[in-house]
């Protein structure tokens, strides 16, 4: 039961920080591995501030009638473009990264993590994910990158070994020193964006869309100072009591999240191919392995 309480975790960990196909997220995904130019992050700079001018009811200047069209509309629309925007150009999961690895961030984002379940409750989180489809494309990145479930080892063993599994403004502006210059600015607009949007759903339908939040999730189970993130934040959540297993309990129980998440993956085709590679991949291991 334990076990099973930290890997629900990872369905809504990471909703601060997938997707309109399967082959668009892996590139997506695959794009961050090489750092944004500085002509890139300077394009985003400037799209994400004309999001936030069309967020507060300013005149833009758009360059094409599909920019036009997401800018004219509020709602979770700008906010999906923008997120498609960090995703797509690799500027997104490298500030997220910094923020929550760096010494200087690290502890603030925790604490912002931690006030968001508590104010937002456990049960509008995963409930949030299951309507948003969030937490189907997050399990299904762990049959697509085969290196996440050993990562996930890695960090759920780190926290059996350290003894946790034995025993405001709610997007606030995290330690500006720590990223500085055009980085800054990129973030400060997505804080912007993040505190028109009230409603917990639209975020994660955002997150959903466009592919960032498995990017972000990719990047710190595949990363080690990513995985010494996630052991921190889990850690503080058990050790701090904002879940607890009996909550966790309740709250998968009265959202139906885990049947509901199961039942899409498996009326899925393509999901159930992509299982059933991943279990073909395994049994080669395991055979491998054996003889």
């Amino acid at each position: 039961m334990k076990v099973l309480a930290l890997l629900s975790f990872v369905f809504f960990s990471f909703t601060l920080a997938q997707s309109l196909d399967l082959e668009y997220n892996i590139d997506a995904i695959l794009k961050r591995a090489n750092e944004p130019s500085q002509q890139t992050l300077e394009e985003v700079d400037q799209y994400l501030k004309q999001l936030v001018a069309a967020a507060n009811g300013q005149p833009v200047n758009s360059t094409s009638k599909r920019d036009a069209l997401i800018l004219s509309k509020r709602d979770n629309v700008l906010l999906t473009a923008a997120f498609t925007a960090l995703n797509n150009s690799g500027t997104g999961v490298p500030i997220v990264h910094t923020l929550v690895t760096d010494p200087g961030s690290q502890g603030a984002s925790i604490q912002i993590i931690e006030n968001y379940i508590k104010t937002t409750t456990l049960k509008t989180l995963l409930s949030a994910a299951d309507n948003s489809n969030l937490a189907v494309d997050i399990v299904m990145r762990f049959f697509i990158n085969y290196s996440l479930v050993p990562n996930l080892w890695t960090i759920l063993v780190t926290l059996y070994n350290n003894g946790v599994l034995l025993k405001r403004s709610l997007f606030g502006d995290i330690i500006g020193g720590v990223l500085g210059g055009i980085n800054q600015s990129i973030w400060s607009s997505l804080i912007t964006l993040l505190n028109t949007i009230v409603n917990v759903e639209q975020i994660c339908e955002s997150l959903q869309k466009s592919g960032f939040a498995v990017s972000v999730v990719d990047d710190i189970i595949s990363t080690s100072d990513g995985r010494d993130f996630a052991v921190k934040l889990f850690t503080a959540i058990i050790k701090d009591q904002i879940i607890t297993i009996s909550s966790l309990v309740d709250a998968l129980s009265s959202t139906n999240f885990l049947q509901n998440t199961l039942t899409k993956i498996l009326s899925n085709s393509t999901y159930r191919k992509i299982i059933f590679i991943w279990a073909v991949n395994f049994l080669v291991s395991m055979i491998k392995y054996i003889f």
